[in-house]
């Protein structure tokens, strides 16, 4: 082989196969870095800069994809990385937002997001994504037949993840193992990178339902011990009322050590009311997804999203063996009371095969309905101070009643929610917060004045239900903190002082016959035992492990939600 040929094949190599693999390479690398320093996913693994294998074979994959089609463009070589690199600033951008790592099946939380999010943030949104494809198509080249390559291996990837899982689970992620990737964790995104651990989260979710379904071939033993529970429930009840209040985005703005406030933050009347017992209670979400917070509250399990990124979403109707069905089957009447729309998060289906046979929404949302709900001052959420007056009055009904049944009195406040919004005729600005001598932005301002009129609404409403049910067990709780400035703020701002799971705990009171109780500590799956060893005098827990395994709460959450997949 002369000179110049052997020139013109490594000018070939350079062109197609050094300078797009170095190019990857450093991406891989150099973002892990930046991903370390400004608190993004790759922060999980400290400091371990490291080329993983499988992740460097699907990014090469999609590299490849985009540069042959782009042929004739000069800068094919930064553009075929562009989506690429989008896609994981988002990813990261993702997890640092809401506290939890991307899963395709997310994109199902899009008509929620939607109708939650300021029409500023959807605007921006969409106006950057449509910028991204204006800039690919026009660098497209219009010979079709480049794309048939990209385009079926983009479809056989989705198709082997969403029909045939295990040949990426089996034929691409297991042997990729023997190099370093590990089996699925959020925290184990680090070492298997973003696309690897999104497809095998995929593949997984998808194979887990036909497990699911396998495993309730043991749905028998499962039904009978749910069967014994209710009939132990039944004959050692005391028969007292329940009421669990889930408060959208409740916190405490005064756990921010290195924030200070011109005014009280907590309603005197509320302050006056603690005497030290506020809680922490553990929650799976941070900043968003309300429906994670209540199937935990309702089913007594973790919700591990092994089958949907929301469980609520996986409900089709069907009988789920939750605290509701089981309290019904006693003898409860069992109501759910949201105040926001029954669309959101699947709440029809959810309430129904969790349990309830009365569900009740506002009738601005639900005009066909029977309901108690009604959006007084007519804003987007109900004011918590609204929704306690009239659900004060629905408990006084139901207890004026002659010979009524004990109730279970569920009621989901959705004020609080992003953005904060406050109508100041009705509650002015009060305090001002500030970290150090900076004043905090106007977000955070709202969230903090919020507070002040809602646990003034919360006294006002513990004080009334006490004297109204004294002898009952009344759980209040946030359903998460707020998303606030994301993860990185709350670490900043040193909240709990960043103690661990800080920002996965919203403050909780437990009223225990008309006291608070301190019980710090409990995640809100453990709630249940909380209910039954009170209902039971205690027996519960002497009969029933209130201690309950990882191993223990991960069978019966694939029971539930096989049972709510059918």
């Amino acid at each position: 082989m002369n000179k110049q040929l052997m020139v013109k094949y490594l000018l070939i190599l350079a062109k197609y196969l050094f300078i797009p693999i170095a190019i990857i390479i450093v991406f891989l690398l150099g973002y892990q870095r930046l991903s370390d320093i400004y608190g993004g996913i790759y922060g999980w693994d400290k400091g371990a800069i490291k080329l993983v294998p499988l992740e460097f074979f699907l990014v090469t994959i999609s590299y490849y994809m985009l540069f042959f089609v782009l042929k004739n463009n000069r800068y094919r070589y930064f553009l075929a990385l562009l989506p690429i690199i989008l896609f994981y600033v988002f990813y990261d951008y993702y997890f640092v937002s809401l506290g939890k790592v991307f899963k395709l099946c997310d994109l199902s939380e899009i008509p929620e997001l939607i109708d939650v999010l300021p029409f500023w943030q959807i605007a921006l949104n969409i106006t950057i994504l449509l910028h991204v494809v204006f800039i690919l198509v026009i660098n497209l080249t219009r010979v079709w037949y480049r794309y048939l390559l990209p385009v079926f291996i983009i479809v056989g990837f989705f198709v082997m993840v969403s029909i045939k899982p295990v040949w990426y689970l089996d034929g691409l992620f297991n042997p990729f193992s023997k190099f370093g990737v590990t089996q699925w964790s959020d925290q184990a995104t680090a070492q298997n990178g973003y696309i690897a651990s999104m497809l095998y989260f995929e593949a997984s979710m998808t194979n887990s339902k036909a497990l699911a379904n396998e495993l309730y071939g043991d749905g028998i033993e499962y039904e009978k011990s749910q069967t014994q529970l209710a009939e132990f429930l039944k004959e050692k009840n005391n028969k007292r009322n329940i009421h669990v209040i889930l408060m959208e985005s409740f916190f405490n703005p005064q756990l921010f050590a290195k924030i200070s406030y011109s005014d009280a933050i907590y309603a005197k009347e509320f302050s006056a009311m603690l005497t030290n017992h506020e809680n922490a209670v553990i929650s799976p979400v941070f900043g968003g997804n309300t429906a994670q917070a209540e199937f935990e509250v309702l089913c007594g399990v973790p919700a591990l999203h092994k089958y949907s990124s929301i469980e609520f979403n996986s409900f089709t109707g069907d009988d789920v063996f939750c605290i509701p069905r089981l309290l019904k089957s006693v003898g409860y009447r069992v109501v759910a009371s949201n105040s926001y729309k029954p669309s959101f998060f699947n709440a029809v289906n959810a309430y129904k095969g969790i349990g309830f046979n009365e569900i009740y929404f506002p009738r601005q949302y639900a005009p066909k309905s029977n309901t108690y709900m009604d959006l007084v001052d007519k804003e987007k959420y109900i004011f918590d101070g609204d929704l306690f007056e009239q659900n004060l009055a629905f408990v006084k009904a139901h207890l004026e009643q002659k010979d009524h049944p004990p109730i279970f009195n569920y009621l989901l406040g959705m004020y609080g929610h992003l953005p904060f919004t406050m109508n100041e005729n009705r509650h002015p600005i009060r305090l001002t917060a500030k970290a150090g001598k900076k004043v905090m932005n106007d977000e955070f301002q709202r969230a903090a004045n919020q507070i002040f009129y809602r646990t003034q609404a919360l006294a006002n409403y513990i004080e009334k239900l006490t004297k109204l049910d004294p002898n009952s067990l009344i759980i209040i709780m946030g359903d998460h903190v707020p998303t606030l400035g994301g993860i990185q703020f709350y670490e900043k701002m040193a909240y709990r002082n960043n103690e661990e799971d800080s920002i996965h705990k919203p403050s909780a009171f437990y009223i225990i016959n008309s006291k608070f109780v301190k019980k710090d500590g409990l995640h809100q799956y453990d709630l249940i035992t909380m209910m039954f060893d009170y209902l039971t005098d205690n027996q519960y827990c002497k009969t029933y492990p209130c201690q309950r395994t990882h191993e223990v709460l991960e069978y019966q959450y694939n029971m539930d939600l096989a049972r709510a997949l059918r």
